[in-house]
């Protein structure tokens, strides 16, 4: 007796799927799903949300050893968020909980739009053929990003089995689904054009296709289609319905009106997704599992549409092109990158001329953060004298804008006052890095006062703090609020806030992103910290002068980081699974290897609390080389009168630069939209990503190239990230790998 589950059981996929299953006497199924499917002989329903921690105790509980995931909101014309929540928060915690259970086969419903709609797409596509989803289509970027998580989850787990299926367009008497919808319209509407073949895979052969997959040994990613295509003047005949056919901006405007009248499912974003062709090649899967379509796109349509099919033979004329036979390949490519490091632009900064410089006066700290690296046991104090001398270090050796003045916490320090103050007589914006827990408003008045530029707050859930314990980063939005409304009272200071993101807390990261678009006027810089430790890097060994160390008493392990590293390219899925436009525009490669992203920079203007869109590569080449240009030092933080300034920037940057030409149509349609956004500023707001030291399998540690936080040790410039090493061990620690890269090959997922 197998047992398997099906998560989206009430759907109308899961439902069929799910009585097909049960049929079998050797079958036990699970219907997961937080609607009540209707009677299925054989089918025990689950009521469970599959963003519930608790899911896992249900799989264990029930025995599942075959995972089908079919749940999936399918709404790429409406908000973003709850789709984010279902398709890739829920995807995560099920895939997590999967591995908890013991679940040892997970088949995912993925889908041809995968591949994403463009205009060079060949015809057919193989499964080699690279995804490359469409940003600004919920749909095809959400089941990208729910393989790259199932990806990650077998190269973590080898030994559980994973399938990924990506069927063409369903079709049926049973669906539920927008060309369903479209097709139901008494006249069919496309645009003028070549017309574009397509595929329809009858319901009754996706239940089939699923079936085999589950019960199945072959694993891997496969297409599912049938071999021939259908246009849509063929479809408007075989319906029987008028097709009127009209210019591409027309058809768009007139689907978004009947989509905001809620006479049609299908707006601006679905028709620009099918523009192009997107027919794919399932041989593969009809040689591993020994798959043959029952119905042809034809016939699926006849189905569907409650005729008589037609001769098969004529159903199959249309054939496809085949592409030559390939092995089947890994179940993905997890090297690839998100982003061309290429297209961005690269920071300028460098070891001796650079937006930054790090000051660290204590290591006192009034929170125990999970995983901090610092001796909190034995604080120390600097004396005013000491950092009179590193400052000069700093100005003998290197040319910066800002002093972030760290620690410990930089507030318990008991000279902070006249600290700031000799940092700003120096030449340099002191910015204050803090959890924020010692400030008060008359303290942060003094502060500024004495010359405080501005500052970056420390808060996330690593940290216990008090009164805020056991809180999510969603909950912690609310004491971000404080800090921010705080300085906006005491006004002129820049406001950021950085959180460390691990494993467990990736999935909030689009919250924050959202909370810090609503609050775009008095928060100027959100900053995500990926959480590293050694013990999620691999299997290596650490020397220090030649002497192999025991690495635990100097990098702490903890529960809170997760078990594997995060990397700069699923920061950018995440936030993209609900800001499809975001778009970094400049960065700092590591040490090592030159596309990974250090330091990943992205701009936003933000009116009236929605984003208009994000600031290309060329506007920061601009900002950067103006700052050096006549002030001799390149940009970091920015006051909060420059940051509203974002209409003028968007105008001057316009007259050379076509990207921001069309950033500010975007910002002059939104005014003409709302009259009054005339009269509002737009602010610039910066989302950063900081990638920390990663380790390659020889063992190299890729750092950040042109590190803006280096600190001053012993009259020299070292990494603050690693001064802990230099304090209890007097070098930077090597690492080693303890087999030979050859021999055990380890490729970060989503590495870059």
């Amino acid at each position: 007796m197998t047992t398997f589950a099906v998560t989206g059981v009430s759907g109308y996929l899961g439902r069929l799927l799910a009585a097909r299953l049960a049929a079998d006497p050797g079958h036990r199924v699970i219907g997961i799903d937080i609607a009540a499917p209707p009677d299925l002989p054989g089918v025990v329903w689950r009521r469970r949300d599959i963003r519930d921690p608790g899911i896992s105790d249900l799989l264990a509980a029930d025995g599942v050893e075959v995972l089908i995931h079919l749940a999936f909101l399918t709404d790429p014309e409406g908000d973003p968020a709850p789709a984010h929540a279902i398709n890739i928060v829920g995807t995560q915690n099920l895939f997590i909980a999967a591995t908890e259970a013991g679940v040892r086969r997970i088949v995912l419903a993925s889908s041809a739009a995968a591949y994403g709609s463009h205009a060079d797409n060949p015809v057919p596509m193989s499964e080699d053929a690279p995804l490359r989803p469409n940003a600004d289509f919920s749909y095809s970027w959400h089941k990208a990003v729910q393989e790259r998580l199932l990806a990650r989850l077998t190269a973590d787990h080898p030994g559980i089995e994973t399938v990924i299926l990506r069927p063409s367009v369903i079709l049926g008497p049973h669906i539920a689904n927008p060309t369903g919808e479209a097709l139901r319209q008494p006249i069919l509407l496309t645009f003028r054009g070549p017309p574009l073949p397509v595929q329809f895979l009858s319901e009754a052969d996706a239940v089939e296709a699923f079936r085999l997959a589950a019960t199945g040994t072959a694993t891997g990613i496969f297409n599912v289609a049938p071999p021939d295509t259908l246009d849509y003047p063929e479809i408007a005949r075989l319906l029987g319905k008028p097709l009127l056919r009209l210019p591409f901006p027309l058809l768009a405007g007139l689907a978004e009106a009947a989509k905001r009248l809620r006479l049609s499912p299908v707006g601006r974003r679905t028709l620009a997704f099918i523009r192009h062709p997107i027919v794919i090649d399932a041989s593969r899967f009809s040689r591993r599992f020994g798959f043959r379509p029952r119905a042809g796109s034809r016939d699926a349509l006849m189905e569907f549409a409650g005729k008589t099919p037609g001769d098969r033979s004529r159903s199959a004329s249309t054939g496809i092109r085949r592409r030559l036979e390939m092995d089947v390949p890994p179940v993905m490519d997890r090297s690839q990158p998100t982003l061309d490091h290429l297209s961005l632009y690269r920071l300028p900064w460098n070891y001796a001329d650079n937006g930054i410089s790090w000051l660290e006066p204590s290591t006192k700290c009034n929170l125990r953060c999970e995983g901090c690296y610092r001796d909190l046991e034995h604080p120390v104090h600097k004396s005013l004298e000491e950092m009179r001398a590193e400052l000069m270090v700093f100005r003998r050796l290197r040319r910066s804008d800002c002093m972030s003045i760290a620690g410990g916490d930089p507030l318990v320090y008991p000279h902070i006052v006249e600290l700031v103050r000799m940092v700003k007589e120096m030449g340099w914006k002191p910015i204050i890095n803090t959890n924020g827990v010692a400030l008060t408003e008359p303290l942060l008045r003094e502060l500024k006062r004495a010359g405080a530029f501005g500052f970056t707050f420390h808060v996330d859930t690593s940290q216990n703090r008090p009164r805020a314990k056991g809180w999510s980063e969603t909950e912690l939005n609310a004491v971000r609020l404080h800090y921010a409304e705080m300085l906006a009272r005491v006004g002129g200071l820049a406001c950021s806030f950085n959180a460390t993101i691990s494993e467990k807390t990736l999935p909030e990261v689009p919250a924050l992103v959202d909370w810090a678009r609503e609050h775009a006027d008095i928060v100027h810089t959100m900053v995500f910290i990926l959480f590293r430790s050694p013990g999620l890097e691999g299997a290596f060994d650490f020397y220090a002068h030649g002497r192999k160390l025991n690495f635990g008493g100097t990098y702490k392990e903890t529960a809170w980081g997760g078990k594997r590293s995060v990397f700069a390219s699923e920061i950018v899925e995440t936030i993209r699974s609900t800001d499809p436009a975001y778009r970094p525009a400049a960065y700092l490669n590591g040490t090592v290897n030159p596309e990974s992203f250090k330091w990943l920079l992205a701009n936003r203007l933000v009116l009236d609390g929605e984003t208009v869109g994000y600031v290309s590569p060329r506007f920061l080449e601009l900002v950067q080389t103006g700052s050096h240009l006549f002030r001799g030092r390149y940009l970091s933080y920015a006051g909060p009168r420059a940051t509203m300034r974002g209409k003028l920037a968007a105008f001057l940057a316009g007259l050379v630069d076509r990207d921001m030409r069309r950033l500010y149509g975007r910002l002059l349609r939104a005014m003409l939209k709302r009259p009054g956004r005339l009269f509002k500023p737009a602010h610039m707001q910066s989302l950063m990503i900081i990638q920390p030291v990663n380790f390659e399998p020889d063992g190299r540690q890729d750092m950040c190239d042109g590190c803006p936080d280096m600190t001053v040790h012993e009259g020299k410039l070292v990494w603050s990230c690693r001064l802990e090493e230099l304090l209890k061990h007097g070098c930077f620690v090597e690492s080693v790998p303890r087999e030979r890269p050859e021999d055990t090959p380890r490729t970060p997922v989503g590495a870059g």
